[in-house]
């Protein structure tokens, strides 16, 4: 499995090296240096995902500026609008983007990511029953590790499509993917951590909002970084 890498936007070219991308709307919009980066990427084949939310309180914004983004980047996944613990507003969300997406032909789109959410287990397995089988790759995002381990839902829910693990709730180590239907993880955390002095061992709790802008980062980040490409390209994978 290849993580994507989230760093700042002055530090893309040197640390976002696994071939896997994550790009957040917002910032595609704000930034030209940043669009053109993962516009870039995508010319060159390789696959780049966008977000709508670089926040952990997921939620999404004006599907018109989603649109735009993608227009800009091209990107060959996009993951659809969802809301923390909101399950019939992410689904009408999901399904009215994944409409639009399909009406506007983005040919170069491959693939969706349409996210579970809910306010409690059950929720999210009717979330689940709803979207299977009709978007291609499932998300599961940090705020589900409240209810229970990502890996615990996917063995419980007997998840078999295509997984994306969507930032970390508590600790990097401890909720990475066991299983082979998970193909990408993505998170801020492993700088987030190292510019407080953190490693992949210390829980992650009390981080700031993660800073795009910043030029620098420290020794610890690279080890971070090295760190989390190879527990996650390493780690033994089960089926479910």
């Amino acid at each position: 499995m290849k993580p994507a890498i989230i760093a700042p936007i002055p530090l893309l070219d040197n640390l976002c090296i696994t071939g896997v991308h994550v790009c957040y709307s917002s910032l595609v919009l704000e930034s030209k240096i940043y669009s053109s980066f993962y516009a870039e990427k995508s010319r060159y084949g390789e696959i780049v995902i966008i977000d709508h939310s670089p926040g952990l309180r997921r939620f999404a914004g004006d599907p018109e500026d989603y649109i735009e983004a993608i227009r800009l980047v091209k990107p060959s996944v996009v993951v659809l609008p969802d809301y923390d613990f909101y399950m019939d507003k992410t689904i009408k969300a999901s399904v009215s983007f994944y409409r639009r997406i399909r009406w506007e032909s983005f040919v170069y789109v491959r693939s969706v990511i349409g996210v579970l959410q809910g306010s409690s287990l059950e929720e999210v397995f009717q979330c689940y029953s709803r979207m299977a089988g009709q978007v291609p790759v499932l998300g599961l995002a940090a705020n589900l590790e409240k209810f229970n381990s990502r890996n615990l839902i996917i063995q419980e829910f007997g998840l078999k499509s295509p997984t994306a693990f969507i930032e970390v709730y508590k600790g990097i180590l401890g909720e990475a993917p066991d299983f082979s239907s998970v193909h990408t993880m993505w998170s801020a955390a492993p700088l987030g951590l190292a510019y407080l002095d953190r490693s992949l061992n210390d829980p992650i709790k009390d981080l700031p909002v993660f800073n795009f802008y910043r030029k620098s980062i420290p020794l610890l980040g690279i080890q971070n970084l090295r760190d989390y490409i190879r527990v996650l390209s390493t780690r033994r994978i089960n089926n479910v």
